[in-house]
């Protein structure tokens, strides 16, 4: 048993190093000696890496700072804490109620030292007026926003600096549940911050977190301020971009995630050759299953999601599908559940053709179509009328029927006025709509009080916006 554990140490070491020692009477190596002993080290990994690491700071006009909390959130804290009271002096409270430029710190991965592109989070922009970068040999410039895809929580930027070193691009897809890992981030500001864990679950969503969802999860501690930041394997490749934690508190608790590098990839690749990501639809509706429907049609295992609508002409329509299926593969992949499809439908490029397999009768089924733009079949609220921003309109399957309310941030003006995802909007200011583009014709001045007619759980609501 003794034997058994030192070898797997042993071994454990060797993998991580470079110097030479012997195993079960096999050659490995180790890196430095202390006192005549071999010890590990993840130094070379580091050094390949954190010069395509870089802090961003950006003035802005409102107190959003980091992702889970801000400065100003801490002292919030403190102050209402008769503990720590004494020990801090604030601000008048009243003072933080009026707008002042505020900073966020986070953290940026060069992706091409010769264009000066760097990918980050887009929640680190958020009103953002001024974007500023810090290499980490202490050069700065002011960086430009080529565009941000906020559904997946990413953003590129340009900075014009010589001398930039760009990060190697590894493959998320070949990530396993257990390997080793580095996040390189700025940690409370703290530049060039590195810690270590595992891949602790791959394919993480439904989390709330973003519109679409499929995290990589890692114990290596991520803290605020190393949101954009590098998750990095062992052979110093970059395999995710650090997006955000879970936490009751604001601080690590081994449990953080990170958007897979080949996703971040495909999103930079749209930012770079529209100014925008171009989301593709397959057209359908659809219904999570639950263990009494996977019973009922015939299926074994609760995967997939169940088909309640075709949009005529989509992808879902060419490739035969019809109300009632059971969607269980895009592209020779599982589907899962409902957050997953969206989340691989998304990243999907309109136009190309996309392989689905799905379950009729019992009888597994094949069939492939075009994947359709969804800019043409969506308006985002805030391009209508200010009070409805953070709502996103999408077109209803069937026309003649009204707009559905996609999804609505909670908390939102919208949000507050009653507004609900799920909602049909059939009339706006007591005029039928058909389509999003009917939506934002209906509206006239944005100004104008707005009246919205909506249908939910076929029960009927007027809901006024001022």
């Amino acid at each position: 048993m003794k034997k058994s554990l030192s070898t797997f140490i042993l071994a454990s070491v060797a993998f991580l190093s470079s110097a030479a020692v012997t195993v079960d009477g096999q050659a490995t190596t180790l890196p430095f000696a202390i006192d005549g002993e071999k010890l590990p080290t993840l130094a070379d990994v580091v050094e390949k890496i954190e010069h395509g690491i870089v802090n961003i700071s950006t003035a802005t006009n409102n107190r959003r700072g980091f992702r889970n909390y801000s400065l100003e959130d801490l002292q919030e804290f403190f102050q209402s804490d008769e503990f720590f009271q004494p020990f801090f002096r604030f601000d008048n409270p009243g003072d933080r109620r009026r707008p002042r430029p505020g900073l966020n710190l986070g953290s940026g991965v060069i992706i091409d030292a010769a264009r000066g592109y760097i990918l980050t989070n887009n929640h680190l922009l958020t009103d953002a007026s001024e974007v500023q970068v810090t290499l980490l040999d202490g050069r700065t410039a002011d960086a430009e926003i080529i565009g941000a895809d906020p559904d997946m929580d990413l953003a590129l930027l340009k900075v014009n600096l010589p001398g930039l070193t760009a990060v190697k691009m590894g493959n998320s897809d070949a990530l396993r549940v257990g390997d080793f890992v580095l996040a390189l981030g700025n940690n409370f500001g703290l530049s060039a911050t590195v810690t270590s864990g595992i891949v602790s679950a791959l394919g993480r969503s439904g989390l709330g977190l973003e519109q679409y969802e499929e995290y990589i999860q890692t114990d290596a501690a991520i803290n605020p301020g190393s949101s954009g930041g590098a998750l990095v394997n062992l052979r110093g490749e970059v395999i995710g971009i650090n997006t955000a934690i879970l936490s009751p508190a604001g601080g690590n608790v081994g449990i953080a995630f990170a958007i897979p590098v080949n996703t971040a990839a495909s999103v930079v690749e749209q930012i770079i050759e529209y100014g925008r990501v171009r989301r593709g639809i397959l057209g359908i509706h659809f219904q999570e299953l639950t263990q009494d429907m996977a019973q009922a049609f015939g299926l074994e295992q609760i995967e997939g999601v169940l088909i309640n609508q075709i949009l005529p002409g989509s992808a879902a329509d060419q490739a035969g599908m019809k109300e009632g299926d059971v969607l269980i593969g895009v592209n020779g992949s599982r589907v899962l559940d409902g957050s997953q499809l969206r989340t691989t439908i998304a990243l999907i490029r309109v136009g190309e053709l996309v392989e689905v397999e799905y379950v009729r009768d019992g009888e597994v089924m094949l069939g492939s179509g075009r994947i359709g733009d969804r800019a043409r079949q969506i308006v985002h609220g805030e391009d209508i009328a200010e009070r409805l921003d953070s709502v996103v309109f999408e077109n209803l399957q069937r026309p003649d029927q009204g707009v559905l309310v996609a999804s609505v941030e909670r908390g939102s003006h919208a949000w507050r006025s009653g507004i609900r995802e799920g909602d049909v909007v059939v009339e706006v200011n007591q005029q039928k709509i058909n389509d999003v583009q009917g939506f934002s014709q209906a509206i006239g001045d944005p100004d104008d009080l707005i009246l919205l007619r909506i249908n939910r759980q076929d029960e009927t609501y007027f809901i006024a916006m001022h």
